[in-house]
């Protein structure tokens, strides 16, 4: 499943890589962008505070799984089932929670302009529903 919210990209599932298990809070969904926060469990990540986004770790990829409460989280490697991403375009969170935006895609309204957000890259397209994850510790604050 692809969601589209105000002009957000969601994440889709799948694809091979490096993965984690962590609880999670009320909220978080499959497909989210999530960070974890100092208890451990996972929440979901945005570009409108350092907080929430410096702790990025990757995309919920399965939810209720190995146990209920817990989630799949891919940190590193190819996560598909996204939509109308651009090939070779760079993916930074966006201010929506759980959201991701293209770092050229500054007329966005979800796009992290305002002072005390922050620029996170995500991931990079490989095609338009494919996306190479790499949780990196940078970020530039504004």
């Amino acid at each position: 499943m692809v969601f589209s919210l105000d002009g957000v990209v969601q994440a889709g599932g799948g694809g091979s890589g490096a993965d984690l298990t962590r609880n999670y809070t009320v909220g978080v969904a499959l497909r989210d962008a999530v960070y974890q926060k100092s208890d451990g469990t996972v929440d979901k990540a945005d570009a409108t505070t350092v907080a929430t986004s410096e702790a990025f770790l990757g995309f919920v990829i399965t939810m209720d799984s190995p146990a209920l409460g817990q989630c799949k989280i891919r940190f590193h490697g190819d996560v598909t089932g996204f939509a109308g991403l651009t090939i070779g375009e760079t993916y930074i969170l966006s201010t929506s929670p759980g959201g991701i935006v293209g770092v050229t895609d500054t007329l966005n309204p979800n796009y992290p302009t305002a002072a005390g957000t922050v620029v996170r890259e995500v991931g990079h397209a490989g095609s338009a529903s494919l996306m190479f994850v790499e949780a990196s510790r940078d970020f530039e604050e504004n």
